[in-house]
């Protein structure tokens, strides 16, 4: 990885909470306002698949990206 990549990286892990529980609690909260959005556009159970799988992958990100 080339330093301004290593930067770019950097400066992404830094604003990411440490702990676990502060970045599932993210999550939690982005994803349920996507779902909440979703499900109003499109229909309700469609906005509960969405708005569960956005936390996932956005606690699992930030994991990643903070290792």
């Amino acid at each position: 990885m080339d330093s301004s990549s290593r930067r770019a990286v950097a400066l992404i892990s830094a604003a990411i909470p440490r702990s676990a529980v502060a970045r599932l609690a993210g999550s939690v909260l982005i994803g349920a306002a996507i779902g909440v959005g979703i499900g109003a556009l499109k229909d309700a159970p469609m906005g509960i698949l969405v708005g569960i799988s956005t936390a996932g992958a956005i606690f699992v990100v930030a994991g990643w990206i903070l290792l």
